[in-house]
């Protein structure tokens, strides 16, 4: 797992234990989380410091989950409280919408050093809900999608690009004598003149064919990957795992991000608002970590990320809260 994806696991666990701090299973689940790893004490650590450091008012039960050293973690039975109810309103109306901005900006600050390491080493890059065309030396077409990063590999044997981060659409100019490959994390794709997409998410990879044939290769430790891919052709694969899904659809709905579509198609709910978030100037948040293994598949509209995520989520009867137009909160209801 990597430092981005534990940072927001750390702060999916702010948000619930603010918005639910009498909640006897998710404060368990939550000290299980806690002590799986040194990272993710590490990244409740930041978490708790950076919404000290902006000001916040701990939480009800703070002293419960405040960071310690794992050893020293222990479940406290929450306090009796007369008048819970009342308790609780006024808890939230004192806490909820300084909480929302303080998480907020952390996340932004937890999320903004990654995305600058990655762009400062991209040769063409896009912005949240920005797309581009670039043309390569070669005369390749490059499509770049929302919050995507690539770096140009200059190489005299071989064209391509590694996919830094995003997806992009390729349309490769014909070259026998040269291949032309896209690198995205441990993953090759590799082609001499055809027309595919790329997508490269925190955990996983896709490569769906429009025109031509690819070959999809799998470097590294872990279980190797070696497949060819043909017109309609699409495949998934995972970190650690290989190969997670494949199948074969409509040529025309390959790279669906170009107008504006996002076709999905068995995904974990997880996996759709990391699309999403690329179409979203903020942080969307995730209270119930269950919620997030859901899967779901829909054709939603890029164009209204907000509204694509009121319908991936409504199936699963989960809550969408715009408390800021930086800071959305999904949680069940």
């Amino acid at each position: 797992m990597t430092e981005e994806e534990t940072s927001r696991q750390a702060l999916d666990w702010l948000i619930a234990l603010h918005d639910r701090p009498d909640d006897h299973d998710i404060r368990e689940r939550f000290e299980v989380w806690l002590t799986i790893n040194e990272a993710n004490g590490k990244a409740w650590a930041d978490a708790w410091r950076l919404w000290k450091l902006i000001g916040e008012t701990p939480p009800a039960h703070a002293d419960a989950w405040a960071p310690r050293p794992a050893s020293s973690i222990q479940i406290d039975s929450p306090a009796v409280v007369p008048d819970r109810a009342n308790r609780r309103s006024s808890r939230h109306i004192r806490y909820w919408r300084p909480a929302a901005l303080a998480a907020g900006l952390a996340a932004c600050l937890f999320f903004a050093l990654p995305n600058i390491r990655i762009y400062w080493h991209a040769d063409h890059r896009t912005g949240i809900g920005e797309s581009a065309q670039v043309t390569l030396s070669d005369g390749s077409i490059m499509h770049l999608a929302a919050d995507t990063a690539v770096r140009v590999i200059h190489d005299p044997m071989t064209r391509g690009v590694e996919l830094l981060k995003g997806e992009a659409f390729f349309e490769v100019k014909p070259d026998s004598s040269r291949p032309f490959q896209v690198k995205a994390s441990e993953w090759t794709t590799t082609v001499l003149g055809t027309a595919f997409d790329v997508n490269l998410g925190s955990q996983t990879a896709s490569v769906a064919v429009e025109q031509g044939n690819v070959r999809v290769d799998r470097t590294g430790e872990g279980p190797s990957v070696e497949q060819s891919l043909e017109v309609g052709d699409w495949i998934r694969v995972e970190r650690g795992r290989g190969v997670t899904a494949q199948g074969h659809g409509q040529p025309s709905q390959v790279a669906a991000w170009r107008l504006g579509r996002l076709i999905v198609k068995s995904r974990s709910i997880s996996d759709v608002i990391g699309e999403l978030e690329r179409y979203h100037r903020g942080v969307i948040l995730v209270t119930d970590p269950r919620l997030k293994s859901r899967l779901v598949s829909g054709v939603y509209d890029l164009r209204q990320p907000i509204e694509a995520l009121r319908a991936v989520v409504q199936p699963h009867r989960a809550v969408v809260r715009e408390v800021t137009p930086y800071l959305i909160i999904v949680s069940a209801s």
